[in-house]
């Protein structure tokens, strides 16, 4: 049996349940389960890194302590990034931005790095601003493990209970309370599943399974809608629309996220949300995603896109020459004297979104 190539993937932290980490959780165990040899590197372990170990994932945070160079690696966050690319210099990368905002979704510009991935419109727009060509960025929207997060019955023709998916809803927040709020003068009991509440669980499947709205953004959104919920984008920073079949393509290209948002965070603008929920709708967008946003189909996709960067193409161009790869080895700094990851995101905040620290460019 042929053995198939082994990949590495990059991540500030795996410690708190929240979207990166999760999806890194979830595409490793992806690959693990397509035979490929799998290695999971990040500065900070904690929760999440306990589960890729118990599923069987080799995950580290010191890169010396792989016996064999990966053959890709999947690169995501901007310190860990410089790390693999310094730790393996022979060896390509892509790597994936997940935000508009964090700074550590600052791309590295790097030979090696032969194709960026964005995850939504919003965070394609912030490679193109940081100077990647179009040609060399692929969207790839983000996904659900549907066996994580089964199918609910049916739904009510009217909706009996909500909840609040975020990490940034604590009781007696704005967001909390005026959900609550609108909620309360139409019978709908509410609850609250996130950091912000003291309500983490590794399962939040069987919770939402009981709701009939959820309140979410970004992964949450998908996997509520996964589960059968009718789901309206939301988050701390305001409110988006009642997912429908007829937006969500759009709202998916911007992946429930911060430029779906319409609307202030109040009472009355969460009423018209709820006002606007549609058994039937609901049924159909919970089909669709379940269709063609699974975990398996990302895999397919990104296996590819390994394939290709393996084979030193750059979207179809000729292999990387051996110029090219030995300014991929004179651009390495040596540990000691590059920047540390504190030291990186400090850097950021004070030059702004716009500016890379040094070692980022070739």
């Amino acid at each position: 049996m042929t053995r198939q190539p082994s990949v590495l993937f990059t991540v500030h932290a795996l410690a708190r349940r929240r979207g990166t980490e999760l999806y890194t959780r979830d595409i490793a165990m992806e690959f693990r389960r397509r035979s490929w040899p799998v290695a999971v590197y990040s500065p900070t372990l904690g929760e999440v890194a306990g589960e890729l170990v118990t599923a069987g994932v080799n995950v580290t945070d010191d890169l010396r302590s792989l016996r064999e160079p990966p053959d890709i690696i999947h690169a995501q966050h901007h310190g860990p990034t410089l790390d693999a690319l310094d730790a393996f210099p022979h060896t390509p990368a892509i790597m994936m931005c997940h935000g508009f905002r964090p700074w550590e979704e600052e791309p590295v510009l790097h030979p090696r790095v032969v194709a960026h991935l964005a995850v939504c419109d919003a965070a394609r727009q912030r490679l193109a601003e940081s100077g990647i060509p179009a040609a060399d960025t692929t969207l790839v929207p983000n996904f659900v493990a549907l066996d994580r997060f089964p199918r609910r019955d049916p739904l009510p023709p009217q909706p009996r209970r909500a909840m609040v998916f975020s990490n940034y809803a604590a009781p007696g927040s704005t967001y909390a309370s005026s959900v609550q709020s609108a909620c309360e003068q139409r019978s709908i009991a509410v609850e609250l599943l996130g950091e912000g509440s003291g309500t983490v669980t590794p399962d939040p499947a069987t919770l939402l399974g009981a709701a009939d709205v959820v309140f979410a953004q970004g992964r949450s959104a998908l996997e509520a809608l996964a589960c059968g919920a009718a789901v309206v984008v939301a988050s701390s920073r305001g409110l988006g629309p009642m997912v429908t079949s007829a937006n969500l393509a759009s709202l998916r290209g911007r992946n429930f996220g911060l430029h779906a948002l319409e609307a202030p965070m109040d009472a009355d603008q969460v009423a018209r949300r709820l006002d606007a929920y549609d058994q039937s709708d609901a049924t159909l967008v919970t089909d669709q995603v379940r269709s063609n946003a699974d975990v398996g189909a990302v895999a397919t996709t990104l296996e590819a896109i390994y394939r290709r960067a393996m084979t030193g193409t750059r979207n179809g161009s000729p292999p990387l020459d051996q110029e090219a790869l030995d300014h991929a080895r004179q651009y390495q700094l040596a540990p000691r004297t590059r920047p540390t990851y504190q030291e990186l995101a400090e850097g950021w905040h004070q030059r702004g979104p716009a500016a890379q620290s040094p070692s980022a460019r070739p």
